[in-house]
């Protein structure tokens, strides 16, 4: 296994990516800085600062089944790293991440984990080695030092759609909500299929950006894939209606190049020219847009910080008659705004509760619905499969095949829900913020104009939310069928002497049906138990999610009142001690003042060069890659 950092990089990649960090780095100079000048905005310079350093950006590798996926991602390691197969191999989606060893972690169904060696690997995410999930893995995350997987990047490798394995198309459209961007394969040796096509536009509802790889070109003439390039093309073009570029690739002389340290193999896998246009995607892309939203959270920082010194400022150079009946003014409107925001509350509860209606309620009463269906045509078939088996193994296979296709069914199904409603809360939870701040810069703006300050509310696009606002996990509790192992009617047959055959004959089939019909009973029941588990579990959770963003949220807003009252209840405080205390304080937020300029003036500086210079890099990347 080549442990190096896979597909080589060149150019003004490493340009590139020398700016991205210099920004970066300037950046958490600023949060550092401003967080120790203003106790008021520690907290938030924490929350943007881990931000900055741990942003998670899911690259997805997606497309039908035996594209080339799983080889295409090794290639692009340098490393014979995930198993392939000349059939239908990955099941299970694998994450890769970075780590500085090789480090490979299985996550199951129900919440488990275990460590395994890569030689272990084939074992739990093919469809060889774990035929139709038997082992319940969730999903494998594999560390590993590759610079593709430095700052956050993930590359997700899923199953191949529309091969004879259903489950394998049904986990790469779970994983989708997950995308940020992709790899959207396709190969010279098949025309892109009707299935693939609208598993594309479906990729195209949540991926940001698309990158289209022509896979396998090492088994065309020039000629021939020439014209296969430009099929491809138009097969695409027509389907998402706008232009596409397309990569001609050959994952299998890339990866061989690469083992074997072969540059002409290299050169004509025509991977290397990709590879620059991606390493510079990751570093500008994402990195531009997570710059740029950190910039805006902290100029908003920075104006609040600003008008809370100013406000100090100029209460010490008001007369105290003036001083006291401003701070009555601004105390009633604190109440009003706080107020409002307590009114809140009840929208938020609104919203949440709409959410259970529609989101879980619906939903769980449809897949209950649909899986009593699907679970009475499985019993069925596997009656008649299993109809010579005796009574007594008839009754605990059948307890087993039940039980275990319910709870899989319910496992599949809660990975989904939770996708949706972690979705549907961070949806409420980004329009809860947005009015709050609303209600902050509304009281700031209120201040500032009680004491003839200038605030401009700065507008930052709220286009993250703290992860951990939704999380949980749904208890496993196992569920019995309680069929008819010891009843009088399973061991009569088996009491019932030769003689009486045809008595023996009616009697198994009586038990054979009493079981099957209490066994469809107690499916019903089963299938309801778990319904009601997982209804309460999701809400029980929605309900402490919701309850501890709103306490954050609140915080918030009590964060800014205390900075406004902490300024005015100083300058009140000095304004009383006489002139000497008061000359003394105005110097000392004078250099704070020019201190927070400064820091407004390095982020202008940090957003003008992060959003001009690499733009022009990554341009001129794509530029020369282009067909």
């Amino acid at each position: 296994m080549n442990a190096g950092n896979g597909m080589p990089v060149t150019g003004s990649g490493i340009g590139a990516s020398r700016h991205y960090h210099q920004y970066r780095e300037r950046l958490i100079q600023c949060l550092d800085k401003l967080g120790a000048l203003s106790t008021a905005a520690s907290a938030e310079c924490r929350e943007l600062k881990e931000r900055l350093t741990g942003n998670i950006f899911n690259l997805v590798v997606v497309g039908q089944f035996k594209r080339g996926k799983t080889c295409l991602i090794n290639a692009l390691l340098g490393a014979d790293l995930l198993p392939v197969a000349v059939v239908p191999l990955t099941s299970i989606v694998t994450i890769l991440t970075y780590g500085e060893l090789l480090r490979i972690e299985v996550i199951y169904s129900d919440g488990r984990t275990s460590l395994i060696g890569s030689d272990e690997l084939t074992s739990y995410v093919t469809e060889v080695g774990n035929p139709r999930n038997i082992r319940g893995v969730g999903e494998v995350v594999v560390q590993y030092p590759s610079a593709y997987l430095k700052e956050g990047v993930r590359i997700i490798d899923t199953p191949g759609v529309g091969s004879v394995y259903r489950h394998n198309t049904d986990v790469a459209y779970q994983y989708l909500p997950k995308c940020d961007a992709a790899l959207f394969l396709l190969s010279v040796e098949q025309p892109a299929s009707q299935a693939e096509l609208d598993f594309l536009r479906d990729v195209r509802q949540y991926a940001d950006r698309i990158f289209f790889l022509l896979n396998k070109i090492d088994y065309l003439s020039a000629q021939d894939l020439d014209q296969s390039i430009e099929f491809s093309r138009q097969v695409i073009e027509e389907a998402l209606a706008s232009n596409v570029k397309l990569f001609p690739i050959s994952a299998k002389l890339a990866l061989e190049g690469q083992l074997s340290g072969n540059e002409d193999m290299l050169r004509q896998s025509r991977l290397p020219g990709f590879a620059e246009i991606l390493q510079q995607f990751l570093v500008q892309e994402k990195g531009t847009i997570l710059l740029s939203s950190i910039i805006g959270h902290l100029m908003r920082v920075i104006s609040q910080v600003r008008c809370r010194l100013e406000l100090e400022y100029k209460a010490l150079g008001t007369s105290l008659d003036e001083l006291r009946a401003h701070i009555t003014t601004f105390d009633r409107k604190r109440q009003e705004i706080v107020e409002d925001q307590r009114n809140l509350r009840v929208l938020l509860d609104d919203e949440v509760s709409k959410l259970v209606r529609t989101e879980l309620d619906a939903e769980l009463t449809e897949f209950r619905k649909e899986l009593m269906e699907q679970m009475e045509a499985r019993v069925e078939q596997w009656r008649q499969e299993n109809r010579e088996l005796p009574l007594e193994e008839l009754n605990a296979a059948l307890e087993t095949y039940i039980g275990e296709e319910v709870r899989q069914a319910f496992q599949g199904w809660r990975s989904q829900a939770e996708d949706r409603l972690a979705s549907g809360f961070e949806r409420i939870s980004r329009s809860y913020i947005e009015r709050i701040n609303e209600s902050i810069d509304d009281l700031m703006k209120f201040s500032s104009e009680l004491f003839a300050i200038s605030f401009e509310p700065v507008r930052a696009e709220t286009t993250w939310i703290d992860s951990g606002h939704f999380q949980f996990w749904v208890k496993d509790d196992p569920v019995a069928l309680e069929l008819l192992a010891n009843s009088v009617t399973v061991l009569l047959p088996r009491i019932v002497g030769n003689r009486f055959s045809k008595l023996k004959i009616f009697l198994i089939d009586f038990a054979n049906r009493t079981i099957f019909g209490k066994a469809r009973e107690q499916m019903s029941r089963m299938i309801n138990i778990h319904s009601g588990r997982m209804r309460y579990y999701f809400v029980e959770r929605l309900n402490k999610s919701k309850d501890s963003f709103y306490k954050k949220t609140m915080a918030k807003l009590d964060l800014t009142v205390s900075g406004l009252d902490s300024a005015l209840d100083r300058g009140l405080q000095l304004r009383s001690q006489g002139e000497e205390q008061v000359g003394h304080h105005r110097s000392k937020l004078e250099d704070e003042l020019q201190q927070i300029d400064r820091l407004y003036q390095d982020l202008l500086d940090i957003q003008r060069a992060s959003l001009g210079t690499d733009q022009q890099d990554y341009g001129a990347a794509v530029s020369r890659g282009a067909l």
